[in-house]
């Protein structure tokens, strides 16, 4: 085993170390969960998730996008100049997150009445909005450069850290009868990251010494205000959900649906660390001839694996709600699959996505984010107080449908007119409809399985060991050169 990892390539390598140090990162979260959904109540649990909600949505804005996809194409356009490019960045969004705090400031009690976070909490987002877009942008050059052992150190150990700290934190906190579960595991988790990300910030600015370039924020900024758009509108997509359900019905409800949908959004981990290790591939040879079936190709069979992965864990969502929760979430568990196919869409639109990023065309991917935010918006907030809480996994579903549609015509379009070929794609599009119906249909027929279970195991051994008998096939396709 030893000499087949050492046998494979740069690429594959930084695939696999990505996907093992998240999946432990979240696996912890994971695992800790079962602690938190017995010791805090739902309520509790919904107030952490109304925190990562707003921390979602506003954090994006106030670091203007700048950690959004743009970041790679900068990386590679200032090659000799990544330290400098990377200092300058930190500065721009600390001055955003400066700007965002006077605002804050000015008037803290309308912003806590309507987000429902307490002074300390928005204060402690605040700072996170201030020294984390640091740590995204280390974070993301390491990846670039196929860094892959320092990523993979550090994810580990902080994870593992603050997992450990919330934990202890939270079950002493309980025994002395304590309440504000919820804030106490907010600020102890926060802990370590805060200090990682306070260190990378002070490390990017001494080394590049850089604190305003107009070469590199109007370079950035022409890509990520367009972007900014995009970020703010797929967070919405992302968690206008929870902020929705707490205002139609309570925290109780959030804390079941948040719970479930970071659950379900598991399996963005595997995606993320196909994304990461298959742009610079894709942005070193979309360009080259040689290369454009190799693209099609490797893409249909990424999308394929990532399509089976969704699938199995639509099967199995009901042992995974009683492993790490308790029966007051169990009767929630049919909008995981929902949710899981909606996450699929996500890796149909980040290929699109990634297209324009590379010819500039960012503001496709904002006109496209802003529709796909109006429809989740507007579904939610008719469907909410009809249907209850669980009709908002099938809006997203359906927003998250459009926005991959959306991007996906109007990135071939763009695609054609850079090359000036009518008839050129970067990926094989007949293929992925065919792959994003069979993942669609594949998680929603799970929903009717839930109550048979000998014919769903049945289904999930059938994949495990077709999986198996062709490990080494699955192994090829993510195993892809990086070349160019």
């Amino acid at each position: 085993m030893i000499g087949k990892l050492a046998s494979l390539s740069t690429g594959m390598k930084a695939s696999i170390v990505y996907v093992a140090a998240t999946l432990l990162s979240r696996g912890l979260a994971i695992v800790t969960l079962p602690i938190f959904t017995r010791i805090m109540s739902p309520a509790d649990i919904g107030v952490v998730n109304i925190y990562t909600s707003w921390s979602a949505l506003l954090g994006g804005a106030t670091a203007l996008a700048l950690t959004s996809g743009g970041l790679q194409v900068a990386l590679h356009k200032f090659k000799q100049e990544r330290d400098e490019y990377l200092s300058s960045m930190v500065s721009l969004t600390s001055l955003s997150a400066f700007v965002f705090l006077c605002i804050y400031l000015s008037n803290y009690k309308f912003f806590n009445l309507y987000s429902g976070l307490s002074t300390e909490l928005s204060l402690m987002m605040i700072v996170g909005f201030m020294i984390q877009p640091a740590f995204d942008f280390w974070l993301a050059r390491q990846r670039y450069e196929y860094n892959y052992k320092v990523v993979g150190v550090i994810t580990v150990i902080s994870s593992s850290l603050a997992a450990a700290i919330s934990v202890f934190a939270v079950i002493f906190v309980a025994n002395m009868g304590i309440e504000s579960l919820g804030e106490v595991r907010l600020i102890t988790g926060n802990l370590i990251p805060y200090l990682l990300a306070a260190i990378v910030w002070a490390k990017l600015l001494l080394k590049g010494k850089i604190f305003y370039s107009k070469k590199f924020w109007m370079f950035s900024l022409s890509l990520s205000i367009p972007m900014l758009g995009n970020t703010i509108a797929s967070q919405i997509v992302s968690v206008s959900d929870r902020i929705m359900i707490s205002n139609f019905a309570d925290n109780f409800a959030v804390g079941i649906y948040g719970t479930l949908y970071s659950i379900s959004s598991v399996s963005t981990i595997v995606w993320g660390a196909i994304n990461s290790s298959f742009v610079p591939y894709l942005f070193e040879n979309i360009n080259s001839s040689k290369h454009q079936e190799n693209i099609k190709q490797i893409s249909s069979k990424l999308l394929l694996l990532f399509a089976c992965a969704v699938i199995v864990i639509s099967l199995v969502a009901p042992e995974i709600v009683m492993m790490l929760a308790t029966k007051e979430y169990f009767e929630a568990v049919y909008i995981m699959p929902p949710i899981i196919a909606g996450v699929y869409f996500i890796s149909i639109s980040n290929m699109f996505s990634n297209v324009l990023l590379y010819h500039e065309c960012s503001k496709y991917i904002m006109i496209a984010s802003v529709i796909a935010a109006l429809v989740n918006v507007v579904l939610n907030y008719i469907t909410i107080p009809l249907w209850g809480y669980m009709s908002a996994a099938y809006t997203t579903l359906a927003s998250y449908m459009l926005l991959a549609l959306i991007q996906a015509i109007v990135s071939t379009k763009v695609h054609r007119e850079c090359v000036n070929n009518m008839q050129a794609s970067v990926y094989d599009n007949s293929a992925l409809l065919k792959i994003s119906i069979l993942a669609v249909v594949g998680c929603m027929l799970c929903v009717l399985l839930y109550e048979h279970n000998v014919i769903r195991y049945s289904i999930f051994s059938v994949i495990l060991i077709v999986l198996l008998v062709f490990k080494d096939k699955v192994i090829d396709i993510i195993n892809f050169k990086k070349e160019g």
